[in-house]
């Protein structure tokens, strides 16, 4: 009888796995979303959209990453600029976009970013804080949603 029970727990130790990796969900099938900078552009001199106007269309845009001297995909949506808003590094980082035109600078928009994965491991959440416009003269629409109007003299 003594020697089932020891083979019992003989069996039950050695079963026991201590491989963290497998308590990790399988992340290759989610398609995770994130936050974007939804910006209006507005004529500071007539209040107008530039995008609804006709002064700026989303094929002469540029946006890019000074650190990086990266591209951000960017799109438009009912005259709406948006952005995307993700950690293009593994740590905290300060980021700043350039938005160009026909490589004149319209305006620079810097935030600090982080990657949460605290929260969703598949997804992880950017932290994003300390949004700046510089000396460029915005409104804040919705802070929690990154949500602005820029005026700008065009």
């Amino acid at each position: 009888m003594r020697f089932f029970i020891l083979l019992a727990l003989s069996l039950s130790v050695l079963s026991c796995n201590n491989n963290d990796d497998q308590n990790l969900p399988d992340c290759s099938l989610v398609d995770c979303a994130i936050n974007d900078l939804n910006l209006e552009l507005i004529s500071a001199s007539s209040g107008e959209n530039l995008f609804e106007n006709g002064t700026l269309t989303e094929e002469e845009l540029t946006i890019t990453i000074i650190e990086t001297s990266d591209e951000v995909p960017l799109m438009l949506y009912q005259g709406i600029l948006n952005i995307p808003l993700a950690s293009y590094a593994d740590g905290p980082s300060q980021i700043t976009y350039q938005i160009s035109t026909n490589e004149e600078l319209l305006f620079e928009i810097s935030f600090y970013s982080e990657p949460d994965t605290a929260t969703n491991v598949c997804c992880p959440n950017t932290r994003i804080e300390n949004v700046s416009f510089g000396d460029t003269t915005i409104e804040v629409v919705n802070e929690a949603l990154f949500s602005y109007k820029v005026f700008l003299d065009l």
